[in-house]
């Protein structure tokens, strides 16, 4: 029996793929899947991939068109066989105990998922190895999460914050599933989100759970500071990436009988808003920049939610981007990120 499906998504990362296959295998539990998503790489990478398949027959390799990392997931988890599924990033690793404890977790507690603190590798300015934060954690205990507890403490800050963070739990890699949860809820991610693609996916996850449990040491997972990655680089089509996430939050959440997520749902547009925007300053030639600007600006998503500043809860510098935003100042914007 396979107790854990590991899902790598594999994408233009051939300095990085083997030390991420070499930490799977090495797991001190060994009864695992490992399925390589190959999205559709123009280097060695689907070459990687196959060596690695035909030495260790627990590695499935599937080759696809590129789709990003939402098509790259669906794809391993449609094939998935394990009792658990476990993401991780191409360009991450994991220590050889991660799996066994993880298990060992979920199976005590019979969580639905298991999330833990990972690890920096190569971040400025921070030590390896310290606690990854990413702001929201601060509202979370080490324990178990009963039902009552998430309605109490989590879903209050879901998927977006007064202070245009995001919400307590988002990035899918920080955790262990089981299988039969994410599938009997439908919990895949949106084939068609290609940025932020956790957020909703997370979201959803919460809000079908009935137990989890949170580790709040750092162990596991080393998060590696990329300056390639997605989340890191310039994508030209990243606002509309971000509409149709709104969209689907918005199809997901606005309507949900016992919940009111009014307030977080105009707040999650605003951090969409503040992040294209905020990404602007990436596009060197001016010219281009102020179009780029302006096309976010005069957009009908971005007008009706600027209607809501006043849930803001930010520092003064973010407050002044946001009223610019709000007075269509796309040309001051552009010469503010010079």
């Amino acid at each position: 029996m396979v107790i854990v499906t590991v899902i790598v998504p594999v994408y233009q990362v051939e300095r990085y793929l083997e030390r991420c296959i070499q930490s799977i295998q090495n797991q001190t539990l060994q009864n695992i899947q490992i399925i390589l998503v190959d999205d559709g790489s123009t280097d060695r990478c689907p070459d990687i991939c196959d060596k690695y398949a035909k030495l260790d027959k627990r590695i499935l390799v599937i080759h696809k068109r590129n789709g990003g990392l939402s098509s790259a997931r669906n794809a391993g988890m449609r094939v998935a066989s394990g009792k658990y599924i476990f993401f991780v990033d191409s360009d991450d690793w994991i220590d050889p105990e991660a799996l066994m404890e993880l298990v060992e977790t979920a199976e005590k507690t019979g969580a639905d998922f298991v999330r833990f603190r990972p690890m920096t590798a190569n971040w400025p300015k921070k030590q390896d190895g310290s606690l990854v934060d990413f702001g929201t954690e601060k509202c979370l205990r080490e324990g178990i999460y009963d039902r009552k507890l998430i309605e109490e403490t989590i879903i209050p800050h879901l998927f977006a914050t007064p202070q245009l963070q995001l919400g307590i739990i988002v990035a899918a890699w920080r955790s262990l599933y089981r299988r039969d949860f994410l599938v009997s809820n439908s919990l895949f991610f949106k084939d068609d989100i290609r940025y932020s693609e956790d957020t909703i996916f997370s979201a959803n996850v919460v809000m079908n759970s009935h137990r989890f449990v949170y580790l709040d040491s750092p162990r596991y997972y080393h998060y590696y500071y990329n300056p390639d990655s997605i989340t890191k680089a310039y994508r030209e089509d990243r606002w509309e990436n971000y509409k149709r996430l709104m969209a689907y939050f918005d199809q997901d959440f606005s309507c949900l009988k016992g919940y009111d997520f009014h307030d977080q749902l105009c707040l999650q547009k605003l951090y969409c808003i503040g992040n294209a925007v905020a990404e602007c300053k990436r596009i060197r030639d001016r010219k281009k920049r102020m179009e780029k600007l302006k096309t976010i600006i005069f957009d009908s998503v971005t007008r009706e939610a600027c209607k809501h500043l006043n849930m803001l809860q930010v520092g003064w510098k973010t407050s002044v981007i946001f009223k610019l935003i709000k007075w269509k100042a796309f040309r001051i914007i552009a010469l503010i990120q010079h």
